[in-house]
């Protein structure tokens, strides 16, 4: 299923460049399942999940207005005319169908492991040589940090809890960002009949993606099951859910999935997220001075040539001890 191909791209390039100013960039999300960071319930692997579940919403929901697959079609049209005077018509993006189809892709292994207690495996690519032994060491250190055995029942629960909680988030991010798109028909370009549709924003990553971002700065972290007969999320909460807290990701630590920040890029008069300051964790930062050459001031020369200069520009970049 292609959609889901170009969901999971979508997922990691918008997750990069959200994150590309933040000690944890998102560079671990290639390597989804096999690292802390991405496996354990942290904040970063709830915003990993909601973005996920939206691509998947949008690239199907965006499929089958193209026609692209023949599981679906266009949206139902909305019923009468609208209170603006125009027309229902074209093919709008069909979100009721995306959300059920991608509720079954993402839910379906999380409920098993949510309701079957003592069959929760966390561990992945188990045929991978050394598997065994790196992933012991793992929890090893997960235990140590946390208290708490990754392979622990209560724990798998909770993840899983979180899991389809947050899958839940990112699939309604997707349904919120449709607005209404029009077309005008008349004579000479005049819009004597308006015929409109409803699509998903085509700016997954400044709609959708800002949202979960949102979502993601005001997460809630979950400590126990509910009681009872437990629902499959906590409705009661409207924001992302986590069950781990997260490490600072100032210094590399396997355990933790933390890459470090050292190495990376820092803006040296910023005050925010990207600031040498927050970035380098305090540990100071090198500058070094790079001469940048490109070509400017062109001109056209008719008929057929286009004239530039040589500039140079001195640019400092500044990396973090």
């Amino acid at each position: 299923m292609m959609e889901i191909v170009e969901a999971a791209r979508l997922t990691v390039s918008s997750c990069q460049n959200l994150f590309k100013h933040r000690r944890w960039n998102c560079s671990s999300i290639r390597q989804a399942g096999t690292t802390p960071d991405l496996y354990t319930g942290t904040r970063e692997q709830a915003m990993v999940y909601a973005l996920s579940s939206a691509a998947l919403v949008y690239t199907l929901a965006r499929a089958c207005a193209a026609g692209t697959t023949p599981q679906c079609g266009c949206a139902p049209l909305p019923r009468g005319r609208s209170p603006a005077g125009f027309h229902w018509g074209g093919c709008g993006d069909n979100t009721r169908h995306a959300v059920r189809i991608a509720r079954r892709v993402t839910d379906r292994h999380e409920k098993k492991r949510y309701r079957k207690r003592n069959s929760v495996n966390y561990r992945r690519g188990r045929d991978m040589p050394g598997r065994d032994m790196i992933e012991e060491s793992m929890n090893h250190g997960i235990r140590l940090l946390y208290g708490r055995d990754p392979h622990d029942d209560t724990t798998s629960q909770l993840v899983a809890l979180a899991n389809l909680h947050n899958n839940k988030i990112g699939r309604r991010a997707s349904t919120k960002s449709v607005t209404t798109q029009c077309k005008c028909h008349g004579v000479s370009g005049s819009c004597n009949v308006k015929t409109c549709w409803k699509a998903v924003s085509s700016d997954f990553e400044g709609s959708v993606g800002q949202a979960l971002l949102g979502h993601y700065a005001r997460s809630v972290e979950i400590r126990e099951l509910p009681k009872g007969r437990a629902k499959s999320h906590p409705d009661d909460v409207t924001e992302l859910v986590y069950v781990t807290r997260s490490p600072d990701y100032c210094i590399r630590d396997d355990r933790t999935g933390s890459l470090g920040t050292s190495g990376r890029e820092c803006n040296e008069t910023a005050v925010d997220s990207s600031g040498c300051g927050r970035m380098c964790c305090g540990r100071g930062y090198r500058s070094r001075v790079v001469e940048h050459i490109y070509r400017c001031h062109c001109k056209h020369i008719w008929c057929c040539r286009v004239k530039c200069k040589t500039c140079t520009e001195l640019q400092t970049i500044n990396t973090c001890i």
